[in-house]
């Protein structure tokens, strides 16, 4: 008669790396998946995840013996398994291992794949932030490998990117939909990674590595494809700079809202359907943004929504590398009226002096930006005045 109470011989294997002894052994007494080892606080599928590349099969037959081990976080750090899936998973089976982990739901699905996908550490990290601490994505991104590699490197670098894009897609899927999308190209209504990473840095800190492989790689056609609300990946990167949030810094900001400028200049001549505001407009309302907690979402898994507030103000966006590509996309907003305040665009920057003026300092790329709306537009103070 098998013993039912956990014994540690199951993670000792997993300890020792003997994967098909591990397969055999839990098929014989699963209830040894059950074992959380006093000192580490682990079970045998946080180990196996932890320790080095477990074949997928062992995997899956640890998650088969004890589903709730996958949502049993370690009890020191408070590291998920799917935390390690992220950060130690094998690049050629990380996206299997986390359609795994992402597809359990605990026996009375107490969890959902949104929670997993959004879970935190002790310290505030999340899947994402795992995931992308594993993988040197600028080593990808700036071109060296593609200009200095072999023609074996670079189908290599290709296939890694692709598998760590299929990572990200998946997470996002899960964290903005709760759900495992595994045919990102077939789905309907289509899934969209870009507005999803912009949208989730509202909620949650966003690594801005996401942002960037999500802009580097996605379709030209979705840059222009709206989401459930009618924004563009342009109106969304807006939207988070005028309230402070989504971007850890003013570079991080600046630099994302030019690269999709710069990808997709089309998007300059829509209007924002939330704000009824062309980009240009929006983007001169960039002032001030002030650093505000955002409240947790309520019940059971308030501690996991918790978003870290941002710790950057922005006084305006600056003009040559954000402003001045916007107009030159679409030049008549610097003569729309905000429908519901009647300013011009370049009044919404000049606000930004008076708030200044009051606290005693005057930015220079404020007085930069105002001088040139006018300059390129001196009517409109005249025509303001008629009105």
């Amino acid at each position: 008669m098998e013993n039912e109470t956990p014994t540690s011989r199951l993670y000792d294997l997993v300890l020792d790396f003997k994967w098909k002894e591990v397969e055999e052994h839990v098929a014989r007494n699963p209830q040894d998946a059950k074992w959380l080892d006093l000192d580490s606080g682990e079970t045998p599928l946080y180990l196996a995840l932890q320790v080095g590349f477990p074949p997928l099969s062992s995997v899956r037959a640890l998650v088969n013996a004890y589903p709730e081990a996958v949502l049993t976080p370690q009890t020191k750090n408070k590291n998920w398994p799917i935390h390690m899936a992220c950060r130690f998973g094998k690049p050629e089976e990380k996206r299997n291992l986390l359609e795994l982990l992402l597809g359990q739901c605990g026996s009375d699905k107490s969890c959902t794949a949104q929670q997993q996908a959004t879970a935190r550490t002790k310290y505030g990290k999340a899947p994402l932030a795992a995931l992308c601490d594993s993988f040197p994505l600028q080593d990808y991104l700036d071109g060296f490998i593609e200009e200095f590699g072999t023609g074996e490197t670079i189908a290599r670098s290709r296939e890694l990117l692709q598998n760590h894009w299929d990572c990200i897609r998946l997470l996002l899927g899960a964290a903005s939909s709760n759900k495992v999308i595994v045919a990102f190209d077939e789905s309907n209504p289509p899934f969209l990674p870009l507005h999803c990473a912009l949208k989730l840095s509202q909620e949650h800190d966003c690594p801005l590595d996401v942002l960037r492989i999500s802009i580097h790689m996605c379709p030209q056609k979705h840059m222009l494809t709206p989401d459930s609300d009618g924004r563009l990946p342009l109106h969304l990167a807006l939207s988070n700079a005028m309230d402070g949030i989504g971007f850890k810094s003013p570079n991080d900001c600046n630099w994302t809202v030019s690269v999709l400028v710069s990808k997709c200049p089309e998007a300059a001549a829509i209007r924002d359907p939330v704000t009824q505001l062309y980009p240009l407009q929006m983007a001169t309302k960039v002032q001030q943004s002030q650093c505000t907690t955002k409240p947790a979402r309520s019940g059971v898994g308030r501690r996991l929504f918790e978003a870290k507030p941002p710790s950057w103000s922005v006084s305006c966006l600056p003009w040559e590398s954000v402003l001045q590509p916007i107009f030159q996309a679409h030049p008549d907003a610097l003569m729309v009226e905000d429908i519901s305040t009647r300013f011009y665009p370049f009044m919404d920057a000049a606000s930004s002096v008076a708030q200044d003026a009051a606290k005693g300092t005057v930015e220079l790329e404020i007085l930069t930006n105002v001088y040139q709306l006018l300059r390129i537009r001196p009517d409109a103070i005249s025509c303001r005045l008629y009105q």
